[in-house]
């Protein structure tokens, strides 16, 4: 059965089955197969998975050194997903946070730095908080600015 090839349709019937696809490097050469099986991808799920799954935390002269690679920010569960790792999850007891950026975030850079700005505040409010919570519900001190 031939078909003529078009982005994703083509292959749509095929997802996760067997496919023989004939190939022709050169004109005139002898055709070869290739057996490959298509399956649907969702990039900016797999973006998420690969944000969360570079979480870790680095021992370093007796530091706990947080990382994260932001692979994309293009969507409101990139956001949720930093903010929880930050605030509760496996980068919440960090002393010192690496943000790797790598492979450009374009205009997503901005917002991301607001909001990173606007957690590190929050962050040292909470712990001021946790520390000294009488004098923070007093009035004495004011949330950091």
């Amino acid at each position: 059965m031939a078909f003529s090839f078009t982005p994703i349709e083509s292959l749509r019937p095929f997802v996760e089955t067997n496919v023989s696809f004939k190939v022709r490097r050169k004109d005139q050469a002898e055709p070869f197969i290739i057996v490959m099986k298509p399956v649907l991808v969702n990039p900016k799920q797999e973006m998420l998975d690969a944000q969360k799954a570079s979480i870790r935390i680095i021992e370093q002269a007796g530091k706990q050194i947080g990382y994260v690679h932001i692979y994309s920010y293009a969507g409101d569960e990139y956001h949720r997903e930093l903010h929880h790792a930050l605030v509760w999850g496996a980068l919440k007891n960090a002393d010192a946070l690496i943000i790797d950026l790598r492979y450009g975030l374009g205009e997503h850079g901005r917002i991301i730095s607001t909001f990173l700005i606007g957690i590190f505040r929050s962050l040292r409010w909470l712990t001021k908080m946790v520390r000294e919570p009488l004098s923070i519900l007093s009035g004495e001190n004011r949330p950091f600015i």
